[in-house]
Parts: C-alpha cells; sequence; structure tokens
C-alpha cells in the first residue's frame, strides 16, 4: 500500500537524468539509419503550457513525409515529446514517490516508440494514437470530439540510409 503522502512529494528528480542521453543515443541512431534531419528548434508553444522548465528541443523530420517526432529536455529532468501532429507524452509522466517510475524502463519505452514512428507503426488521430512494437501495441484515446471532425494521419516508414 502506497503512503498517501508520496503523491505529489519527488525526493529524487535527478534519477531521471539519464533520460536526457538516452534520448541522445536513440536520436543519433535513427539518425544514422534513416534518412531524418535533425535539427534544434525552441520547444513548441502548446509545450510551453505544461508546467515545466523546457531545455532544449530536437525536431526529427524525415524525407518523405513520414511522422515527425520532437524530443524536448525539461529541467525536471525527463523528456517531453510530440509524435507526429497531435500526440504527445512525458517521461516521466508523473515522476512522484508513489508513481516510482524507472529510468531504464521510461527509456526503453522512448526508444520502442521512437523506432515504432520510423518503421511506420505508428498512426493518430486529433483523439487517439497507436504503436505497433514486435511484441504487440499500445493504444490510447481521449474524449472524442465533437467540434471536430477526426482527421486520421497514417504515416509511412522513414526512408532507410
Amino acid at each position: 500500500m502506497t503512503d498517501d503522502s508520496a503523491y505529489g512529494r519527488v525526493t529524487n528528480p535527478e534519477r531521471y537524468a539519464p533520460l536526457h542521453r538516452a534520448a541522445a543515443v536513440v536520436i543519433a541512431e535513427l539518425q544514422r539509419a534513416f534518412d531524418v534531419s535533425v535539427v534544434e528548434v525552441e520547444s513548441e508553444p502548446k509545450q510551453r503550457d505544461i508546467g515545466l522548465t523546457l531545455t532544449s528541443a530536437w525536431r526529427l523530420t524525415p524525407s518523405n513525409g513520414g511522422a515527425p517526432v520532437t524530443v524536448t529536455l525539461t529541467t525536471f529532468p525527463g523528456l517531453y515529446v510530440r509524435f507526429g501532429e497531435w500526440h504527445e507524452e512525458a517521461f516521466p509522466a508523473c515522476g512522484c514517490d508513489a508513481c516510482d517510475e524507472q529510468p531504464g524502463e521510461l527509456a526503453e519505452d522512448l526508444r520502442e516508440k521512437l523506432w515504432a514512428v520510423a518503421r511506420g507503426q505508428f498512426h493518430e488521430t486529433q483523439q487517439s494514437y497507436a504503436f505497433t512494437f514486435p511484441h504487440g501495441g499500445r493504444a490510447g484515446s481521449g474524449k472524442p470530439s465533437r467540434w471536430r471532425r477526426l482527421r486520421v494521419r497514417e504515416y509511412p516508414a522513414w526512408p532507410e540510409r
């Protein structure tokens, strides 16, 4: 049973610092394997509203119209990632002592998702997303929007080098 005081308490945020290095490593791997440009960019405006201080961001854009990815480093330390046009995730999602997210597992989750995007195994709508992995998949959705027509974005695999 988790102590209720552990929710909202973060006693060791530095344990997530290796995520910055993990992101740099997988970005370099993708850049070697695929025809993708990697440029440092300013953090996207929507990302500024998440309550984290953002430090630097890299935009990965494949040459063929595949799903772009923006990886942003936060001072927490952690990552904030936009996959495609609409799907965004924080690594860690919370970081509090109760959630106890493990940096190694988060780094592997990031790697798996970035490689799925590069292989064309990611699609999204404005309200949902899906990743396909060799061992299964992961999908999620938000509350359906009544005022937006849902566009499905199916992205091709990034071209290999």
